[in-house]
């Protein structure tokens, strides 16, 4: 069974409450075939793999009850976690998984040699049973290598983690819904780089050491949103040049979404998809499209009744995107065509 913990977190992305939730199945760095979450009859989840075109589905061995996946950026592993907090390593060239650290949860980010990664490692104290958590670097055999202590900040499964390329640092953003800001590590500590508490996205651009982050709009009838980039080597935060209004989205004050729901970008940073919640005269819809960060070649790539069960994630040339609807797994276009099932769990 899942800990409370996990529970709570899979709830809040599979309902599309958390906005700084992120993708459970993610394309492989060639582009060539999905990690993703595949369910029993009895809800037990494992991790598979699939190519992009719906052959070659692969089960990963001793990855029963796990969510929470990442890639090596050189193809060679899977770093995966469980609600026994648990991080295991499934090797390719082996076909073997095996156990490398304890005591640890997710987000996971990779060092873009894949000779470490980064996750959270919780300690309890014996007497008072109260849990400080640390977030912690460690080598591809699970041992510590650096902690920094996080207090009160918290961090979700499927929250933005992401590894600055040449340094041994993190940026990430927090969970929490009142005061959602992004954060950078700094050798022993951390440090606050949002103060707006309302962020709702954040990725990598390309192999930089920049960041892209969105912030919602005060009023989405007259601001749908706005977009910075961060340049983490020099802490300076520059506003993107993306437009108020989205005529597909918020073309007047009379038609606009209630909410915007997630936003991802592309792994160049150069694109979004985001998901906006629209009330309509008797039916309530999602809408999730794409578009550059300049706010021009909007496409629908699809709308719901229900939010998809896990978010959009891209594809390494960014051309291509995956999700997971009512427990298919999906791949499609970024302007919406050639959508395909690849999987019915």
């Amino acid at each position: 069974m899942l800990n409370r913990f996990f529970k709570v977190c899979l709830l809040t992305v599979g309902l599309c409450l958390g906005a700084v939730a992120v993708s459970a199945q993610t394309f492989s760095p060639d582009g060539k075939q999905i990690l993703f979450p595949h369910y029993d009859t009895l809800g037990n989840s494992v991790q598979a793999v699939i190519n992009t075109d719906g052959t070659g589905l692969t089960t990963l061995p001793d990855s029963l009850g796990s969510v929470v996946a990442k890639w090596s950026p050189n193809s060679k592993y899977v770093l995966f976690g469980n609600a026994d907090r648990e991080v295991k390593l499934y090797q390719f060239k082996t076909g073997k998984t095996k156990l490398i650290a304890r005591n640890v949860e997710p987000p996971f980010a990779w060092r873009e040699d894949s000779a470490s990664f980064a996750g959270v490692l919780v300690s309890k104290d014996k007497k008072t049973l109260l849990e400080t958590r640390e977030l912690c670097r460690f080598d591809r055999d699970g041992y510590p290598m650096g902690r920094i202590h996080l207090g009160d900040i918290r961090l979700a499964p499927f929250a933005p983690l992401i590894w600055i390329p040449s340094t041994d640092e993190q940026i990430f953003m927090t969970n929490d819904k009142a005061s959602i800001n992004a954060y950078m590590t700094d050798s022993t500590q951390f440090r606050k780089v949002s103060s707006s508490n309302d962020l709702i996205g954040m990725g990598r651009v390309g192999n930089t050491q920049e960041v892209v982050w969105a912030r919602k709009g005060p009023n989405l009838r007259y601001i749908l949103m706005t977009l910075y980039r961060f340049n983490t080597a020099v802490s300076s935060v520059l506003r993107l040049n993306f437009p108020e209004r989205i005529p597909a989205l918020n073309p007047d004050p009379r038609h606009a979404p209630d909410s915007i729901v997630s936003v991802r970008f592309s792994p160049d940073g150069t694109r979004l998809i985001l998901i906006a919640h629209l009330t309509e005269p008797q039916k309530s819809l999602y809408y999730a499209y794409t578009m550059k960060t300049d706010g021009s070649e909007v496409y629908l790539v699809d709308k719901y009744a229900t939010p998809p069960d896990f978010l959009y994630s891209w594809s390494p040339d960014g051309q291509r995107l995956t999700w997971m609807w009512k427990s298919k797994l999906m791949i499609g276009n970024l302007d919406g065509a050639g959508k395909m099932k690849l999987l019915t769990q």
